[in-house]
């Protein structure tokens, strides 16, 4: 049964690899090495097992099944680089291959090697797999921005949809574990179903990589999801450029009212006063004066009142700070020269002393 059953996995691991390499069609991206991995590393994986191992029975056949299982769970999502996935997968083969030889010509004696082998290849696939998608989810979570882009929506479903894949895969990974504690470990009557359904899920997660679908939802759901994505991509550009131009003629309109109307005179002018006098709101006033001014609203308004007290001061170089204070809209010495400084680089009685030496 044990051989049947490996023979029936060597085939449709080598066959999906051939499927693959006709579907790709010459493509050899990290994507495709990961499938690949999956294909040839666990078939390389059995045969070594079933060559080298003294003691190869339908228990080692399943710990191989979740090692191949494990490289498909590992496959990135769309938004995902390869790379990680196609290191940690490599990793993976290379040290259950170690595993492998290491226990594989041992021979029963006190200790049961062959149980021990199995026990700690399924420790090592459930850690790295932890491991694994923490990382991931730790670069994914730094890189906050994406989160709110207009294809994030897509990118949500394909990581609910490795999630699901997630829990089933631990939970089998758990209860092999679990079993192997048993007197009589992984018997016939839990092996042959759990084979079953590791190839299912095998196969299931194959086509989920090449594919790029979820196989949780319908078809017409996920490509009715895409298209909206693509939707609002296309018109995201338009409504920036239209969002842009009319942030353009509100600012014009409020440099306008600035220079004209001068309402920054008034020390109480306030951001409500602003939004009444151009019927706008002041949400998006701010937004405005925040984005095309590089200043929010009071530094905005401070610095059209300097550019004021530089005119007094230089109409009047005998005026006091005080009232040159007063006359721009300032409502203390203080503040005025706060943001004198801060405009000018200069304090008001420094920028008369130099304004008077090159009158001279």
């Amino acid at each position: 049964m044990t051989t049947i059953l490996s023979m029936a996995a060597l085939t449709l691991f080598i066959g999906l690899f051939f499927l693959d390499l006709r579907r790709s069609k010459g493509d050899k991206s990290l994507r495709f090495g990961i499938r690949a991995l999956a294909g040839l590393g666990s078939s390389a994986l059995l045969l070594a097992g079933m060559l080298v191992s003294r003691h190869w029975d339908i228990a080692s056949l399943v710990v191989c099944l979740i090692f191949s299982d494990e490289i498909l769970m590992m496959f990135p999502c769309s938004y995902e680089k390869p790379k990680p996935a196609f290191d940690a997968a490599l990793t993976v083969l290379i040290v259950n291959f170690a595993i492998l030889i290491y226990f594989g010509w041992k021979e029963r004696g006190i200790y049961d090697f062959q149980r021990l082998k199995n026990l700690i290849t399924v420790l090592v696939l459930i850690t790295s797999f932890l491991a694994f998608f923490i990382t991931v989810s730790v670069r994914k979570f730094s890189g906050i921005r994406q989160l709110f882009r207009n294809n994030a929506v897509w990118y949500n479903v394909e990581e609910h949809a490795r999630f699901i894949y997630s829990l089933i895969f631990l939970g089998l990974c758990i209860i092999v574990t679990c079993s192997s504690w048993l007197k009589e470990w992984l018997g016939t009557g839990f092996a042959l179903p759990a084979v079953i359904f590791l190839l299912g899920l095998y196969t299931l997660l194959f086509f989920r990589a090449l594919t790029g679908r979820t196989y949780l939802i319908r078809r017409e759901t996920e490509d009715r999801i895409k298209e909206m994505v693509k939707g609002n991509l296309r018109t995201s550009y338009v409504d920036k450029a239209e969002e842009d131009r009319k942030m353009s003629m509100l600012y014009k309109r409020i440099m306008n009212h600035m220079t004209d109307k001068k309402p920054y005179l008034d020390s109480t002018f306030s951001m409500s006063d602003l939004a009444d006098s151009l019927f706008s709101n002041k949400l998006y006033l701010s937004k405005t004066i925040n984005i095309l001014s590089g200043r929010n609203f009071r530094q905005f308004v401070n610095y059209h009142r300097i550019q004021y007290a530089v005119k007094l001061m230089k109409q009047d170089p005998r005026l006091r700070v005080m009232e040159v204070s007063e006359l721009s809209g300032f409502h203390s010495v203080v503040s005025f020269n706060m943001a004198f400084k801060m405009n000018m680089g200069k304090t008001p009685s420094e920028w008369m002393k130099e304004y008077l030496s090159r009158q001279e």
